[in-house]
């Protein structure tokens, strides 16, 4: 069994060897120990870990900084690690936070807080790439409905006979639908450009 390969980042020693000594008891396994930004980015983005738990107070840039970066890059879910409830809610208006552990801490605790911050990303990236597809359908959907638009009023087509002539293109020149019904609009700009 692969055991989830974690990410601990905080200046704090006895707090890294405490949350260290729990991490492996629980059966992960903390692939780095970083003690500042810059580590914790390069760390990152080298050895993709499945999990991070950083440090609210960060030196650098702080963990706030961080935690948007790697927002922004969906790598892995982060656990902040935090003193008090204003570390916490720092992070909740500026970037995603998928769980919280106020230090110190119990092995329950741990365990919760990771298990629930992986399981709460695995739908954070699901649900976006659903957001992707559905984008990408409602997208395609408006092009053919335009190029049909085009068809019915500059070829005298019904709808029906102007979507099985997208269809017949599209099969013909083994092209997606999409893709034909643009060239079909460029077709038509183009005409009405050289008029």
């Amino acid at each position: 069994m692969f055991k989830t390969r974690v990410l601990l980042a905080t200046a704090d020693e006895t707090a890294a060897r405490d949350l260290k000594d729990m991490l492996v008891k629980l059966g992960y396994l903390v692939v780095a120990r970083t003690r500042n930004a810059g580590d914790t980015l390069r760390a990152a983005f080298e050895i993709h870990p499945d999990l991070a738990l950083i440090d609210a107070g960060l030196p650098d840039y702080s963990g706030l900084g961080v935690l948007q970066i790697l927002d922004e890059h969906r790598l892995m879910p982060v656990v902040i690690l935090a003193r008090d409830e204003t570390d916490v809610l720092q992070h909740l208006v500026s970037a995603w936070v998928f769980g919280y552990l106020f230090i110190p801490c119990t092995e329950a605790e741990v365990r919760v807080a990771a298990e629930t911050a992986l399981a709460n990303f695995r739908r954070a990236v699901a649900l976006e790439q659903e957001n992707r597809k559905l984008k990408k359908q409602l997208e395609t959907r408006k092009v053919v409905e335009r190029a049909k638009g085009l068809l019915m009023e500059k070829e005298n087509l019904t709808e029906s006979e102007a979507y099985k002539h997208l269809q017949k293109l599209s099969m013909n020149r083994s092209l997606p639908l999409a893709r034909v019904a643009r060239e079909i609009i460029e077709q038509f700009e183009d005409r009405q450009n050289r008029r």
